[in-house]
């Protein structure tokens, strides 16, 4: 199985409700099961960087920035 990692470092977000739910937001999304939704198996926090870990899929685009 292929999957898709995406890491968040907790002290780039800008606003005080990102930092505040975004963990608890991807714990949510983690429960959604629709064919047009991409699944997120699993989510973990260590420190201040936020793992998702999500199905792969060939046609999602991703778009990276890197500061």
């Amino acid at each position: 199985m292929q999957v898709a990692i995406k890491i968040i470092d907790t002290r780039k977000l800008t606003t005080s409700y990102a930092s505040k739910n975004l963990y608890r937001e991807a714990k949510i999304l983690a429960q959604i099961r629709h064919p047009n939704i991409v699944r997120i198996y699993e989510t973990l926090k260590v420190v201040k960087t936020l793992y998702v870990i999500a199905s792969w899929s060939e046609s999602l685009v991703i778009f990276l920035t890197c500061e």
